[in-house]
């Protein structure tokens, strides 16, 4: 499943020629979750493997790092924000010594 977000187009015409205001529709996953989910898919695939070989300790963690960590975490995570790391500097601009 693939998760899409709606956004509005404030009064511009979107860029498939639509009516002015028409929501328009879009991935929300970017290249950080791609790799997340691949990474997911690759400990699952590596599980299966080493289940397969007989591994009863292996396997299950593979298995349950790839199921209930990366994929998780690979559609949960959002884009990171353009003005979230601006603020959290501590170049002392905010500071009350003086």
């Amino acid at each position: 499943m693939i998760a899409y977000v709606r956004q509005q187009v404030g009064g511009q015409l979107s860029e498939r020629g639509g009516r002015r205001g028409a929501p328009r529709w879009g991935l929300v996953l970017d290249k950080r979750n791609l790799i997340v989910l691949v990474l997911g898919i690759v400990l699952i695939v590596l599980g299966f493997y080493y289940l397969a070989r007989g591994s009863i300790t292996l396997a299950p963690v593979l298995l349950v790092a790839g199921y209930c960590v990366a994929v998780p975490i690979g559609i949960i995570m959002g884009a990171p924000r353009e003005g979230a790391s601006s603020g959290a500097r501590g170049d002392g601009a905010n500071s009350s010594a003086g």
